[in-house]
């Protein structure tokens, strides 16, 4: 607010603590059709899927007919289609299932024993992501 009127941005200022959260949720209501049953979303990172390559090839279809509407653009570098296996937030995908990309779990591995309270905060919040597939986790 300024003492002339009320400002509204036309875009969400970045840096705030929000920001990221309405990205997100601003993505999940343009692709809605597709999420959760052939699209993830993180951020700004898409990864569409399918059981056949025709429902792949319809849904590609549909994505970018809604990227088209709501004025979104894809990079060129950035993007992979037609994959049978990628890593994705530190998983890996394939026709088998899900699991932890490996270069993360082995680095995890070989971490040194945390020193300070920050190193071990690190640690932690690193255990807690991975905890679905650690059994008997307690956290």
């Amino acid at each position: 607010m300024t003492d002339e009127k009320v400002f509204t941005p036309r875009r969400v200022p970045q840096g705030r603590s929000d920001a990221a959260i309405y990205f997100q949720k601003t993505m999940e209501n343009c692709f809605a059709t597709l999420l959760y049953e052939h699209l993830l979303i993180w951020i700004d990172d898409l990864l569409l899927y399918a059981a056949d390559i025709d429902t792949y090839l319809d849904k590609l279809a549909e994505l970018f007919s809604l990227l088209n509407d709501f004025g979104s653009k894809l990079s060129t570098k950035k993007t992979s289609i037609y994959q049978t296996e990628v890593k994705w937030c530190g998983k890996v995908f394939n026709g088998q299932g899900i699991k932890y990309d490996p270069e993360r779990i082995n680095s995890l591995r070989t971490l040194p024993y945390p020193a300070t309270a920050c190193e071990l905060q690190q640690f932690v919040c690193a255990i807690i992501w991975m905890r679905e597939s650690i059994f008997d986790f307690a956290g």
